[in-house]
């Protein structure tokens, strides 16, 4: 509508200047149809430029007033402004899914298993500690002498002591790591069953003043065990107790004890659970390594004198390892 009452005075106008030539009916449609088109252009041009503008600077673009009137709806007027877009919103859409920020690496392959060791060495006993500076391994040369040693430990032929585990150590030597195990056969070549049979349960001879005069208790069936090959030696010790070193205001003095694998029979050899072995034939133990060492060299004795340490109370106890 505002193109056509535009143009009327734009015609008016030609007719008096121009050529009759030009008034013809088909010439000034041309014409005509020439301005508006030109008028179009430019009036696009405009909002096109506008809008790119717009867009450029990030301007809000106003919405229309939408203003009620107060008398006839009693509502208070209304100005709704549109609110700018936020293009980095936008931006971050995960419009695909979002990107995993730290994604979980592979968990590394396993070690290869150890080979085990050649050298002339033969495992007798471990005694297994959480903390490695207590943790002992008894350990024979090729001449059959038996000797106790600790983590970092020098053995023969050269090796390092590099780990004690429960049934076997870590040895290493010009930087191969190899595994010295416990003698898991018997001579029949099968293996031996994991708990071992208890023995009859040794029999306690008085009940003297614990305080003063030693309980003696016969262990003679033990004793036949703990004499017999390794494999059965260790197979008892496990049966009977587990032990770690003990410490009073910093310092080592004895093995507390627990029951193993077989209750009855820590209860039967007189022990209590937290028994703390301070003492053995009549020498105070001032190390793991003193007191693994001394247990070894006792196994064909006739008698161990032992004192145990229970609720502060030292108890002298004797153990009867032939038959009266």
């Amino acid at each position: 509508m505002i193109l056509v009452n535009f143009s009327q005075p734009v015609l008016l106008a030609l007719k008096k200047r121009v050529p009759s030539v030009f008034l013809r009916p088909e010439t000034g449609l041309r014409v005509t149809v020439a301005i508006i088109n030109v008028l179009l252009i430019i009036a696009l041009a405009h909002l096109f430029a506008r809008f790119t503008w717009m867009i450029l600077l990030d301007l809000p673009t106003p919405l229309p007033i939408n203003t009620t009137d107060p008398v006839s709806s009693g509502h208070i007027n209304q100005t709704t402004v549109a609110t700018p877009i936020n293009y980095t919103a936008i931006a971050g859409w995960d419009l695909f899914g979002e990107v995993e920020k730290n994604p979980t690496a592979p968990k590394p392959p396993p070690p290869p298993p150890l080979p085990e060791t050649s050298l002339n060495l033969k495992l007798v006993g471990v005694f297994f500690s959480p903390r490695s500076d207590q943790a002992l391994a008894l350990i024979a040369d090729s001449q059959g002498s038996q000797t106790t040693y600790q983590i970092g430990a020098a053995l023969p032929g050269g090796a390092r002591l590099e780990r004690i585990e429960r049934e076997r150590v870590i040895v290493s030597r010009n930087g191969r790591q190899a595994t010295l195990k416990l003698p898991r056969k018997n001579k029949t070549g099968q293996h031996t069953a994991p708990v071992t049979p208890a023995p009859p349960a040794p029999t306690i001879n008085s009940q003297p003043d614990r305080r003063d005069t030693p309980q003696t208790i016969n262990a003679t069936h033990i004793a036949k065990h703990l004499r017999g090959d390794t494999t059965k030696r260790n197979n008892i010790l496990h049966d009977i107790a587990s032990a770690r070193p003990y410490t009073q205001k910093g310092r080592f003095i004895g093995f507390q004890l627990s029951p193993g694998r077989n209750r009855q029979l820590f209860q039967q050899l007189g022990l209590n659970n937290g028994d703390v072995l301070i003492g053995i034939d009549n020498t105070r133990l001032s190390s793991p390594t003193q007191g693994f060492a001394m247990l070894n060299k006792l196994i064909n004795a006739q008698r161990i004198n032992v004192r145990i340490l229970r609720n502060g109370i030292e108890i002298p106890l004797t153990f009867l390892l032939n038959s009266p």
